[in-house]
């Protein structure tokens, strides 16, 4: 297993790492009846070298005791002090102050924990930056650091790299966090985001390194991606091509995975230990799988957001994202899950085109939110 810094806390941590209740579980791409297994590959990483495991937050689960039953039994034997913990306060489920407290008391409590040695500020974006902001979120981690309850302050973000600037300026931070794969090198907040987390000295880790799995499903993707992987010049899976692209670049400290089971662990370990450097052959390959995705999007929208804000509140752009992925990706159900724990079915759309007008490209974007109400509905 090979480390990287992360940032300058000092803590030198598995370029690999493992995440449990990931976007992918609690959308229902991966079978809850399987979940032992996934805990057995957590243990096979640990014991592999894996040192970091980001536990999510188990809010979207009907019944989490007898999930959290499992991960404090995972954390027993002496695994607690061989990593270090990431816990995540998500922006979706807190509406007033008392919320942060209440999301971080139960997770320790759920885990066994007498501390979280990261805690994050989950799903941030450019409007759940300012509730955060209106929340004392900064100043509540702050506090929870003097508590003892958190050692390092960190969050996740997803969002235009411009609205970075923000959160970075509110100061404190020691880790973030971007969702990012080989399909998100020019957005949010892609490789200017990457840049400013290393000018601000934070340490920078990445999730969702196969978009929900979406990328490993062969029989979903387009004949063309197909086509590229199979002609390479060194045949890989596409877990490993995903996961050597993220390491190529030396300013991402860590890749957190949620691993299926213990082979898939064994796996990613065995790429951990001797990450090869991409060669100009293989980066023109993954470019041109990118673009070969990418074709299958309807609306081109960048999500300018030119055309907010609307006159009811609808998000269009946040709305065409999420169809495109599913058209992208050829699957619904984690767009599908993101379109109802976002809210974004409220407020109905009136279908005035005042979106669509105010659009610099001329995009339908009324038209991409009604394919989109219809799908998901």
């Amino acid at each position: 297993m090979q480390y990287r810094k992360l940032g300058n806390t000092g803590f030198e941590i598995s370029i690999a790492s493992a995440g449990i209740f990931q976007l992918d579980f609690v959308a229902g791409a991966l079978d809850r009846d399987r979940f032992d297994e996934q805990l057995a590959a957590v243990r096979l990483a640990i014991d592999g070298g894996v040192n970091a495991l980001n536990l999510g937050f188990l809010c979207h689960v009907e019944d989490p005791e007898p999930y959290a039953e499992k991960v404090r039994a995972l954390l027993k034997e002496g695994y607690r002090q061989k990593i270090k913990i990431f816990l995540n306060v998500p922006m979706t489920s807190t509406k007033v102050p008392a919320d942060l407290d209440a999301c971080l008391d139960r997770q320790l409590s759920w885990f066994g924990l007498d501390f979280a040695d990261y805690c994050l500020l989950e799903d941030l974006e450019r409007f759940k930056w300012a509730h955060a902001e209106s929340m004392g979120a900064v100043a509540w981690l702050s506090e929870k650091k003097a508590e003892g309850k958190i050692l390092n302050a960190g969050f996740d973000f997803h969002d235009d790299c411009f609205f970075l600037k923000g959160v970075f300026e509110a100061g404190g931070w020691q880790c973030a966090q971007f969702r990012y794969s080989f399909m998100d090198g020019t957005r949010h907040p892609g490789f200017s985001g990457i840049k400013y987390a290393v000018d601000a000295g934070v340490g920078l880790v990445a999730t969702d390194p196969f978009k929900g799995r979406r990328l490993l499903d062969a029989s979903r993707a387009p004949e063309a991606v197909r086509a590229l992987w199979s002609g390479a010049k060194t045949w890989r899976a596409v877990e490993e091509w995903a996961l050597l692209w993220i390491w190529d670049d030396p300013r991402v400290s860590s890749v957190f995975t949620s691993f299926k089971d213990p082979d898939e662990a064994a796996r990613v370990l065995a790429c951990a230990d001797a990450p090869e450097p991409l060669d100009m052959a293989s980066e023109i390959l993954i470019n041109n799988v990118v673009d070969a995705y990418h074709k299958r999007r309807v609306f081109q929208c960048t999500a300018c957001r030119c055309c907010m804000p609307c006159p009811v509140g609808v998000d269009a752009p946040r709305i065409t994202a999420l169809y495109n992925d599913c058209l992208v990706y050829g699957d619904v159900r984690i767009p599908k899950f993101q379109y109802g724990i976002e809210g974004l079915a409220e407020p109905a759309c009136l279908f005035c085109g005042a979106c669509s007008r105010r659009c610099p490209r001329e995009y339908d974007m009324s038209g991409a939110v009604r394919k989109a109400r219809a799908l998901f509905a």
